[in-house]
């Protein structure tokens, strides 16, 4: 009963606000010529008016975007817990970096991985991707999270090995709570910044 009082607010509270204005941006010409080089600025920025106060708040498609990735981050943290990762856990969540220049599609990093751990019977528990650019080096490419049954762990790094993944076994989800959240976008206007698993499961 309390979940669906919430939602109802919630809707309320969506629709308490009309768009007011849609703001064309300029755009960084840079930005086309090197997507994966130049952090992806706003194409729009919207405008919205409160009915009943008139208070008025504007947010663009880039912020509304990079909130979206970090609540799935954010979620990604809350379900894996340091308790089911630690010594006495039953998971393990790597961390894995692969060049985009390599995997120009996320679906040609990610479908092979699949098929190869369901014909090993290795259960995916959930996972998370984003791309990014290196801080130093400025190599594009992507962070995946991905969580496994730890008694799968040498098997799974077995099968990665194969694509010369770069692996890190995480304890906590310190990358997904802190790093990754403060990272800029790199990627082409349309193309997606991040992914998930349809479900985080334990």
């Amino acid at each position: 009963m309390k979940n669906n009082l919430k939602k109802k607010e919630d809707t309320f509270k969506k629709t308490n606000f009309r768009l007011k204005a849609l703001l064309t941006l300029t755009q960084n010409p840079l930005q086309a010529l090197s997507p994966y080089q130049i952090p992806r600025s706003a194409k729009y920025l919207r405008v919205f008016e409160d009915r009943e106060t008139g208070d008025v708040f504007a947010t663009t498609d880039l912020a509304a975007q990079i909130n979206k990735r970090n609540r799935a981050l954010r979620k990604f943290s809350q379900k894996y817990k340091k308790k089911l990762i630690g010594k006495n856990g039953h998971i393990t969540i790597y961390s894995m970096i692969a060049n985009i220049e390599d995997y120009p599609n996320i679906s040609q990093l990610m479908r092979p991985i699949r098929t190869r751990l369901k014909r090993h019977n290795i259960p995916v528990k959930g996972y998370i991707w984003l791309r990014d650019r290196g801080n130093y080096e400025f190599v594009p490419h992507y962070h995946l999270l991905i969580v496994i049954n730890r008694e799968n762990n040498s098997k799974f790094e077995k099968i990665c090995s194969k694509y010369k993944l770069k692996l890190d076994p995480q304890k906590t989800c310190g990358m997904a709570n802190n790093y990754l959240k403060q990272k800029e976008v790199f990627a082409k206007h349309g193309q997606r910044i991040f992914g998930t698993s349809k479900t985080f499961d334990t």
